[in-house]
């Protein structure tokens, strides 16, 4: 199921860049650092982030690394990259209940109907 990924920076930031690595099952290697030009533009693999993101609906469970950084009006980049790892898992688990039987005994009503 897709879900909506949200990125955030300390004050004052004017744009976010990121990077993300995305793999089924298990945790995908890092993704590069998200890097901006002279000119404060994202420089590929980085994307400029521009609201919420949507993961996308995959096969079960996904695996998503996000690495993000700001940069302010003047051109003062964040010095850390921020990171988060997201696992999305819909998949209803498998739930088996064995009762041992001789413990349990039939539950009698208080009508006196067996509702077992």
């Amino acid at each position: 199921t897709a879900q909506n990924i949200e990125l955030t920076c300390s004050n004052n930031y004017e744009r976010i860049i990121y990077t993300v690595a995305s793999q089924q099952s298990t945790a995908p290697a890092p993704p590069p650092d998200p890097t901006f030009s002279a000119t404060g533009q994202p420089i590929l693999p980085a994307v400029l982030y521009t609201g919420p993101i949507t993961t996308p609906s995959t096969p079960d469970p996904q695996v998503s690394i996000y690495k993000w950084r700001c940069i302010d009006r003047g051109g003062n980049v964040e010095p850390v990259v921020q990171s988060a790892t997201y696992t999305i898992d819909s998949s209803i688990p498998a739930v088996t209940v064995n009762l041992d039987t001789s413990i349990f005994r039939p539950f009698v009503s208080p009508t006196g109907n067996n509702t077992s």
